[in-house]
């Protein structure tokens, strides 16, 4: 059954329906929102591989420098992992 809003998407259904698949990201904010009602199932093990994404304005080459260090280090200093843990399940 598609879903028009994907915005309301990831609350009980009804008529319920069977699954729903997102990233696992989605999967583990959501039933933590509604446990009992919904689960992850294997979320660290995603059928397919995708990498998310910051979106810049073409040609804003100061920013996207700047954005480029911000993850760098984030990513290099253990910010990242931290807040990943409890934010992102």
């Amino acid at each position: 059954m598609p879903y028009q809003d994907n915005n309301t998407s990831s609350t009980p259904c009804w008529p319920p329906a069977d699954l729903m698949i997102t990233d696992s990201t989605e999967t583990r904010y959501q039933a933590e929102q509604h446990p009992g009602q919904l689960c992850a199932v294997h979320p660290d093990q995603p059928f397919t591989f995708a990498e998310k994404a910051y979106v810049t304005p073409r040609g804003d080459v100061v920013w996207q420098q700047w954005v480029d260090q911000w993850l760098h280090i984030d990513l290099n200093d253990g910010t990242f992992q931290r807040i990943s843990g409890s934010s992102l399940g």
